[in-house]
């Protein structure tokens, strides 16, 4: 017999910390004007610095539509710039500007700052069983795309 998905109380519980977590990151973007994805773009962007816009569109899950469209907001905010390739002139390059990336370091310390709060409410042992437990799962969710069960 098989279990609802909604009744799994791992299920359950870990779409209840990812609506937690996107409820802060709305909380933390959205006086700047920006999205979640927004967010998540500016730090693809922080970790690689630059990006073709194909790789970034990948990274993002996003259509190649939806991706022109978060990289023009970032563009007239002047936290990226897209450019050609400088080795192949069809390939469109976006990197963070110097704006951008203090931009990002500064929305790293608010998000910080909201999640500590999250975790305050935390005893020291919760706070390290959560964090062995999501150790273990993000190294079983990294073995299971490395090796997809057939």
């Amino acid at each position: 017999m098989t279990t609802s998905l909604h009744r799994d109380p791992l299920m359950s519980d870990l779409f209840e910390c990812f609506r937690g977590f996107k409820t802060l990151m709305r909380r933390v973007a959205a006086p700047h004007e920006l999205s979640g994805t927004h967010m998540q773009a500016l730090r693809v962007l922080f970790l690689q610095r630059c990006s073709t816009m194909s790789r970034l569109t990948d990274c993002m899950h996003v259509s190649p539509g939806a991706s022109t469209g978060i990289i023009d907001r970032l563009c007239k905010l002047g936290l990226v710039d897209r450019t050609p390739h400088p080795e192949d002139r069809r390939v469109v390059q976006v990197c963070l500007t110097e704006k951008g990336q203090e931009f990002v370091l500064a929305l790293q310390q608010e998000m910080l700052h909201e999640f500590n709060q999250v975790r305050a409410k935390l005893s020291e042992a919760e706070q390290e069983a959560v964090s062995a437990g999501l150790h273990v799962l993000a190294k079983a969710f990294q073995a299971s795309a490395t090796h997809p069960q057939g």
